[in-house]
This record gives C-alpha cells, structure tokens and sequence, in this order.
C-alpha cells in the first residue's frame, strides 16, 4: 500500500469509527477540519459537537443527496451552513448534517420539509418543477450566470406574473 491509500484507509476507518461512537455530524466536522489522522483531535472534535448539541435549545436537521464535499460541482456548502447557523443563534440551535441521500433525495426531502420529518432540504431547483414548471428553467446554466441575474430573475414581474401562482396552486 503506498503512503496515500495508507492515510485514506487511516482517514476512512476514523470516519466510520468516528460516526459510531460520536455521531455523523461530528466525524464530518472533524473531516473537515482534517482531524482524522488525529485521535485526540477526534476526541477533542466529537467532544466539541456533543457539547453543543447539549448545550443547544433546539435541534435542525438539514438533508441533502448531495455528498459533503460536493462544493466544486454544486454550491451547497453544508459545514458553512452549519456553522452559520448554529454562530447566528449563538449556539440556541445545533444542526444536524444529512448529507448523501441519507433521508432521501429531491422531491422525498421536499415532502419531509413539508409534513416537519426535518426542517430544512438541500435539493436541485427543478424538484419545484412538479409545482410549477417555469422554474424547471432556472437549470439552464446561460439563464442565471450570475448571482444578480438570479436576484433580478426571481423579483422580477414575469415571474412573480408566472411562476408564483403555480407554487401557490400547487403547494
């Protein structure tokens, strides 16, 4: 085995050994912070988590099909999310990471949101589709290069005129 496959299979059994005994969301966070070579790092990272969860008043699971890691192919960016969160509300709210399909994909994480299964779903725009289909739109990457295209696009009359109606219709 050469070194790097050695500190992958290192970092992999951590991860898994990680996950079991501090939970998930811990054993990404400490990924992240690249503590899986480390294991006091690890202990320090799992211990870090479990405090703030306790510590916290409410609990926000965020789910995702996306994988962690996934940023340079989609923005998703859900330790930032986290961390945010739980900095905004000055710790009152841990999140829970679910990333990978763990508790389903698109429209299923949609339905979850809706009935309170979790609070908030990470997913591709054109699972709206179904509620109104000019949004199936937005995934042509020339129609909002931009983030301002965005913002102009979605306050727009057109699609307040088009779009909010069918959402509105349909759920």
């Amino acid at each position: 085995m050469t070194d790097n496959n050695e500190i992958k299979s290192l970092e992999r059994r951590n991860f898994l050994k990680l996950s079991g005994s501090a939970g998930f969301t811990a054993a990404v966070v400490a990924g992240a912070g690249g503590a899986l070579l480390s294991s006091p790092a690890m202990a320090v990272t799992a211990k870090e988590e479990k405090e703030r969860e306790k510590a916290a008043k409410y609990t926000m699971t965020i789910a995702t099909a996306y994988k962690l890691g996934a940023s340079r192919e989609y923005p998703i960016m859900q330790l930032d999310m986290k961390e945010n969160i739980q900095n905004a509300t000055n710790g009152a709210i841990y999140v829970k990471l679910a990333p990978n399909k763990q508790l389903g994909a698109g429209g299923a994480l949609v339905q979850k949101v809706q009935n309170g299964t979790i609070q908030c779903a990470q997913h591709s725009l054109s699972n709206f589709a179904p509620f109104a289909s000019a949004v199936d739109l937005i995934n042509m990457p020339y129609f909002c290069g931009a983030n301002q295209r965005f913002v102009n696009l979605v306050q727009s009359d057109a699609w307040k005129k088009h779009v909010h109606p069918n959402v509105e219709k349909n759920g």
